[in-house]
């Protein structure tokens, strides 16, 4: 089978190579044997490592493929050179790459901003203020020239809010509006039974997580409270007696209705009773064993939403209230299928590219993920990947923006992600709160660890290579390993491994 198709094809052409993962990179090397093979890719655009792409396939495509024509294709025919070049000294803080720096004939541009607020209120806000400000300034602009980015789907919950109450029309792509989600209106059905034993909550929830309630006993429930001319929730509490349960039933029910009443009862703040009102139904353990993160971070989002209207409605934080305030959400569902601001992950905005991009929530845990940080040792490249994909989706202009406050989602409060400090400092402005923490226009004293390393500019060691350090004095090289070197040294420094390229190592030629 294999020698047929090898003779089939005399070329072959993989695009996106990028992501390719052991099977198709397998594929590509068997057919190659008997074709002219060639690839064309972006390591610093491999983002799908979850998916089982690893950017080692094209970074090692020449010493697998031999012999091997490199074409550096760098001129960006997209974006402004403020944004080219925000992404360029980002992107170059990753050592396992290619190198290049992509340039573009559109130098200068308008500047990129940075824009911090003292919440994610604020944050939301002034993205819709600056949407609304571009278009009132600038003819022929329309909402379709906007994307909003964010790092994950749960972010989106605080900018829909806004958009909805400036008038804004939008559309989510790749994913649900956020009161729209399963776990959003699950969640929002148990405070209904909390507020008022609401009949459509009941029949949504009664057996979410599974409490051995089928559509028969459904039918039993409703019955009895017909009869009694009481709430589906009152029947089951009342008049359990006329309702046949099984023995597991029986027990989940008592959970649940432990749970209810607890809540009602409570005189807790309102966002602590909802947190313990999901974990005393077993919600979060059901999203738990169903490994659902995703949607635990909705359920944490909208418990800051919660925490967020008690703050700003101190004498008001009731249950009802809440409720009330959020219907104008879950209830708006109509826009204007020719116009709308686009709303998606970052991961969905790859290939696309709009006037204007917004990337929200760029603090540290959030973007880059804690997650990220945590599975994978090569986590922080490829977070610092997805930001550069975010950052060169941009033509004309580009806004980045984070908040101070609290993260129930990475249970800490929020500092500024060190892709801020990361992208240097010409071709960008920062307006809005003084970050309490670090950004590059608040904590600027220190130099940073480029400028303490510095660069040798010495690219061909080689075992064997006599050297002289500023602290260490004189040593041989041992060995030769990508970016760093081992070196002998006279006691009593002895044995070291350094960076090849630091400032402080010299080559040296007698």
């Amino acid at each position: 089978v294999l020698e047929k198709w090898q003779h089939r094809f005399q070329y072959i052409h993989v695009d996106e190579f990028q992501d390719v993962g052991n099977i198709e990179y397998r594929l590509v090397k068997l057919m190659a044997k008997k074709a002219i093979t060639c690839v064309v890719g972006d390591p610093d655009q491999t983002i799908y490592s979850f998916r089982g792409a690893d950017v080692n396939y094209i970074l090692d495509f020449d010493k697998d493929f031999k012999p091997c024509k490199t074409v550096i294709l760098d001129q960006n025919y997209r974006s402004t050179g403020n944004i080219l070049n925000i992404s360029n000294c980002l992107i170059r803080k990753n050592q396992n790459r290619l190198e290049k720096d992509l340039y573009t004939e559109a130098t200068g541009g308008a500047e990129v901003i940075h824009y911090t607020g003292k919440s994610e209120q604020e944050e939301a806000d002034y993205i819709s203020s600056q949407i609304e400000k571009i278009i009132n300034d600038i003819d022929g602009v329309n909402y379709r020239n906007f994307a909003i980015l964010y790092r994950a789907n749960y972010l989106s919950r605080t900018i829909e809010q806004s958009l909805i109450s400036h008038a804004i029309d939008y559309r989510i792509f790749g994913g649900l509006k956020f009161f729209s989600r399963k776990e959003i209106k699950d969640a929002l059905s148990y405070l209904q039974l909390v507020s008022s034993d609401e009949d459509l909550a009941f029949e949504r929830i009664i057996n979410v997580p599974s409490r051995g309630i089928g559509k028969k006993t459904l039918e039993n429930i409703q019955l009895v409270a017909l009869n009694n001319q009481v709430s589906l929730y009152e029947a089951l509490t009342l008049y359990s007696d006329q309702i046949k349960l099984s023995a597991k039933a029986k027990k989940e029910v008592k959970v649940l209705v432990n749970a209810i009443e607890t809540a009602k009862q409570s005189h807790l703040p309102l966002h602590e009773m909802f947190e313990n009102l999901m974990n005393d139904l077993g919600y979060i353990e059901m999203l738990k064993k169903d490994l659902e993160e995703n949607r635990i971070d909705n359920i944490h989002e909208l418990q800051r939403s919660i925490y967020e209207f008690q703050n700003q409605n101190p004498d008001l934080a009731t249950v009802e209230n809440y409720l009330q305030e959020i219907s104008l959400y879950t209830d708006n569902d109509n826009i204007d299928e020719g116009q709308y601001v686009s709303l998606m992950t970052i991961h969905m905005a790859k290939g696309l590219e709009f006037d204007y991009v917004f990337v929200l929530g760029l603090s540290e845990g959030i973007f880059p993920s804690f997650r990220s940080l945590s599975e994978s040792d090569d986590g922080l490249e490829e977070e610092r990947r997805l930001a550069y994909v975010a950052f060169t989706r941009a033509k004309k202009q580009l806004f980045l923006t984070d908040s101070e406050g609290f993260s129930f989602v990475t249970d800490s409060p929020k500092i500024a992600s060190r892709f801020i400090d990361e992208v240097g400092k010409e071709g960008i402005k920062h307006v809005g709160t003084k970050p309490r923490f670090k950004t590059s226009n608040f904590i600027n004293t220190a130099p940073s660890k480029e400028e303490l390393v510095g660069n040798n500019q010495i690219t061909d060691w080689a075992a064997g290579d006599f050297v002289l350090h500023d602290s260490f004095g004189k040593g041989v090289v041992v060995k030769v390993k990508g970016n760093t070197l081992d070196i002998a040294f006279e006691l009593p420094a002895g044995l070291k491994t350094l960076m090849a390229g630091h400032k402080a190592l010299k080559k040296l030629t007698n």
